[in-house]
């Protein structure tokens, strides 16, 4: 709530949510739709059914190194891609 009294921090939201909307990417989460109501900005993602790593993690185990390894690349190329249109993801975690 106290970033949105904040103009310039409504700014950058605005104006990544314009640049998240351009991105297309099959390691991205697809938005498809982004506003504010009742003073309260929002963005809408696509729901993506499964497990988080963390949670996979937890089921079965450490990885084998070649699937953790083709995980991170798979990430890394979503990166890039938001990178590549001016976007630098802020908050990765590793689950």
């Amino acid at each position: 709530p106290n970033a949105t009294r904040d103009p310039h921090a409504v700014a950058r939201f605005q104006l990544e949510m314009e640049v998240i909307g351009r991105l297309d990417h099959p390691n991205i989460v697809r938005a498809t739709d982004a506003g504010a109501a009742e003073g309260v900005h929002f963005l809408v993602m696509e729901l993506i059914e499964g497990v988080t790593l963390s949670r996979l993690g937890h089921a079965t185990g450490p990885l084998r190194s070649a699937d953790a390894a083709e995980l991170v690349r798979r990430a890394a190329l979503g990166l890039q891609h938001a990178h590549d249109h001016g976007l630098v993801h802020r908050d990765v975690k590793p689950g």
